[in-house]
């Protein structure tokens, strides 16, 4: 299956740490019936990658540039 790709998702700084990131994916994610979901964390973003993996995604590959 072709997984859906989120490109942006985004919660305004002062509105973070309130679950509102979990609960905006948890509606996706039903809204998608399990369907596969894939996204970029940058590495130089280790709260958005300690986020992502707190809701259960795993790492799938790494780009390197150069």
């Amino acid at each position: 299956r072709t997984p859906y790709y989120v490109r942006h998702f985004f919660v305004v700084a002062s509105m973070r740490r309130q679950g509102l990131g979990r609960r905006a994916f948890a509606l996706l994610k039903a809204a998608l019936v399990d369907q596969p979901i894939e996204l970029d964390v940058l590495l130089s973003n280790p709260q958005g990658l300690a986020f992502w993996q707190a809701i259960g995604l795993v790492p799938r590959s790494m780009s390197l540039r150069g």
